[in-house]
């Protein structure tokens, strides 16, 4: 559960940083729903008959864009901070795929010990992927009160970003 805080100075969101590049709207992206269509619907039966609310993307473009910037989300979040790696308890990634967060963890040279996976279990759920995380990395006691977690995250548009987190 999220809400407020008796003790705001010590726990809760410490930092967001977000970001947004629309260049690469149409590297990631669905057709339907979306702003792009001149209609008052939100969703018809054609969109999904013809396929429109399936995802599109360019693989090695997303791939790359992705890792980078979750990569870059971590050490920016760091810096602005003020932090050291070793300052950080838990590094809670977007689940996009296995692969995208093992190059993650390699660029960064997180501790693989301190990283919460749970993409294997669940696969790529999108927007949920942090919330689903956070709630389990909680449950299976590695984020616990007092617990600094980094959240990063990486998305269509392309957007991403991170929050800092002192449980």
């Amino acid at each position: 559960m999220v809400g407020p805080t008796d003790n705001a100075k010590d726990t809760g969101v410490l930092s967001t940083i977000l970001h947004a590049d629309g260049s690469g709207a149409k590297v990631l992206y669905t057709e339907a729903p979306g702003s792009a269509l001149p209609r008052k619907e939100h969703l018809t039966k054609d969109d999904i008959d013809t396929g429109r609310v399936h995802f599109r993307m360019i693989g090695r473009e997303v791939f790359e864009n992705g890792v980078a910037r979750m990569s870059e989300s971590v050490f920016e979040s760091l810096d602005v901070n003020g932090l050291k790696m070793d300052d950080i308890d838990v590094l809670i990634p977007h689940q996009a795929n296995l692969r995208m967060l093992e190059a993650v963890i390699q660029r960064t040279g997180f501790p693989l010990e301190k990283v919460f996976l749970n993409v294997v279990d669940h696969g790529n759920v999108a927007s949920a992927t942090l919330p689903i995380a956070l709630d389990q990395a909680r449950k299976s006691g590695m984020v616990h009160p007092g617990s600094l977690c980094l959240l990063v995250s990486f998305g269509s548009g392309f957007v991403w970003g991170s929050a800092l987190l002192r449980m």
